[in-house]
């Protein structure tokens, strides 16, 4: 650093006496990076979070004073990792897709696990495809009318092969079958008096 030695006029006028010089006798002071007045840097495309630093110096005060913008340290590269247990399913019926959620958090220089983003769709999850599950429901049976119809449950099946209903059972209307009677199957019944 270097000095400047001014005056004020009696008007209130400050006047410089000399221009600046280097400190006596040569005197040089220390520049530090101060991790502590920058926000680190972000960057989820490349999955990784930068330290950012000022540099600074302290006058004879012993004042902090920042030389320049904050800037990226690559020495402090830290990774982000992809968490889908705290994000529900995202479940959408009408485009019939179960979407994996997850958040993205990097452990910090303190050891602590920061979250950079919320939940948002999975970039290493693709969605689930809901499909009609026929086996959990019994049968509609309309016998005013004869008819009956499978009930099945919108649902998909995750990556651990577990299936998740959406939707409560409902009737295959498009595809009724007829009720028939058959006395085939039936014993005769004789009643003696």
């Amino acid at each position: 650093p270097q000095v400047t030695l001014e005056f004020t006029t009696l008007d209130g006028e400050v006047r410089p006496v000399r221009g600046c010089e280097p400190l006596a006798d040569g005197q040089a002071v220390p520049v530090t990076k101060d991790f502590n007045s920058c926000p680190n840097q972000v960057d989820i495309p490349n999955r990784q979070v930068l330290r950012q630093y000022v540099l600074t110096y302290k006058d004879s005060s012993n004042h902090a004073h920042p030389i320049g913008d904050c800037q990226p340290d690559p020495d402090t590269m830290m990774e982000i990792t992809e968490k889908v247990a705290d994000c529900p399913i995202d479940e959408d019926l009408a485009a019939k897709t179960a979407t994996v959620q997850s958040v993205l958090t990097f452990i910090a220089e303190d050891g602590e696990e920061q979250q950079v983003r919320g939940c948002a769709p999975s970039s290493t999850d693709a969605p689930y495809l809901m499909y009609q599950a026929f086996g959990n429901c019994e049968d509609l049976r309309d016998l005013d009318r004869l008819q009956a119809w499978a009930q099945f449950q919108w649902a998909y099946l995750d990556g651990k092969g577990i299936l998740h209903p959406v939707t409560e059972c409902a009737p295959d209307e498009d595809h009724p079958f007829p009720i028939t009677e058959s006395t085939s199957s039936c014993p005769v019944s004789i009643e003696v008096p």
